[in-house]
């Protein structure tokens, strides 16, 4: 599913709705295909083993296969504009929307409007620098929901040589849906599928993502 950026991804998932195209099927192994090629087959374990056991046939599994979000993002690059409207790929969503409360993971890829040595400001969360090429960051919504986001140096074959930190590779990922995840949890789920989408996209200056996310203190 594609949506618009219309400023940061990361702010701007903070007041846009999902919208979503039906993925349901028989076979919830089929199902989650799109969310383990880019979180992996541990990271589908994870989703399932952190929701009630008898929920997980009722998980709704959709999302933009990898091939596709390669293809929007190079797209967009081809006739860069940096102060341009982006969108952004969700290519994995995990619901479960038949209870009382509706709860989903999702995580999305996408070119920011926020330039990587943009200054955050005052207010807009915690901000974790990881090396030269990647940073953390990590906010909450006014509805308690926490949002963990990654912005990736990442030139496009073909792009201007500042297009890589202008209009970096941002990833978000908000989830209600599991239980008792810690936020490095998340943070490393999310640097995983980085490392996915920085070879999907195959990033020219070859940024350094880590396997796991940094120990962080308050």
């Amino acid at each position: 599913m594609i949506r618009p950026i219309p400023a940061s991804l990361l702010l701007a998932a903070l007041v846009m709705a999902a919208t979503s195209c039906s993925a349901e099927t028989d076979n919830p192994d089929r199902a989650a295909d799109s969310c383990a090629a880019v979180l992996g087959e541990s990271g589908v374990k994870w989703i399932k083993g952190n929701v009630a056991k008898n929920q997980v046939r009722d998980l709704d599994w959709e999302g933009d296969k990898l091939g596709r979000a390669r293809d929007q993002y190079r797209r967009q690059m081809e006739s860069w504009d940096p102060d341009g409207q982006h969108w952004e790929s969700e290519v994995c969503t995990v619901s479960r929307s038949r209870y009382p409360v509706s709860k989903r993971l999702m995580l999305e890829f996408g070119p920011s409007s926020l330039a990587f040595d943009a200054p955050m400001g005052a207010g807009n969360g915690k901000v974790t620098p990881v090396n030269s090429d990647v940073f953390l960051h990590q906010v909450s919504d006014y509805r308690g929901d926490t949002h963990y986001g990654v912005y990736v140096k990442c030139k496009i074959k073909g792009t201007p040589e500042r297009q890589g930190t202008r209009t970096p590779l941002a990833g978000v990922l908000t989830d209600t849906l599991t239980r008792g995840t810690s936020d490095r949890e998340h943070m490393s789920y999310l640097l995983h599928a980085t490392r996915v989408m920085v070879r999907t996209l195959d990033c020219q200056n070859k940024p350094s993502v880590p396997t796991t996310a940094p120990a962080t203190r308050d």
